[in-house]
């Protein structure tokens, strides 16, 4: 986990640009800049702000979404009960697809047995990323049952 934290820090300041100037727009007044700067930490020294950042993900502070106005703990927090629906939904129906396949191969060996088990394998071993673009120009793209974006 202090992995994720410290490659999410690292990828937050490799970042291109002033994150101050995205926030404050090109203003010109360079005193307003630096309290800017100031007032979001930027001013101190990369090890202080990674102690910061640490301290703070630990305390459950994650931020605050400017895009949003909101912090960014609870816009995670808000968004709970839908991924918890996804997850449960999606795990019953591979539960229940993974039993009727493995109760079809096992009571007809054979060739369905091989075809069955090499589908599952092949299901398995694609990355989900990938099974996922896949299945949104499958059903979004080419057949239209639901919206992209």
């Amino acid at each position: 986990m202090f992995a994720v934290i410290i490659i999410t820090f690292i990828l937050v300041n490799m970042a291109p640009g002033d994150p101050t100037f995205i926030l404050v727009g090109e203003v010109g007044d360079e005193e307003f800049v630096r309290a800017a700067r100031a007032r979001l930490g930027l001013d101190k020294p990369l090890h202080e702000r990674f102690l910061i950042y640490v301290s703070n993900v630990l305390k459950g502070d994650l931020g605050y979404s400017y895009l949003r106005s909101e912090p960014v703990a609870k816009l995670i927090i808000d968004r709970i009960p839908a991924t918890l629906l996804l997850v449960l939904t999606a795990m019953f129906f591979s539960a229940l697809v993974g039993i009727i396949i493995g109760t079809i191969a096992a009571a007809k060996r054979g060739v369905l047995d091989i075809s069955l088990s090499t589908f599952s394998l092949v299901g398995i071993s694609i990355p989900y990323f990938w099974l996922g673009q896949i299945i949104l120009v499958i059903f979004a793209v080419k057949l239209g049952l639901f919206p992209l974006g």
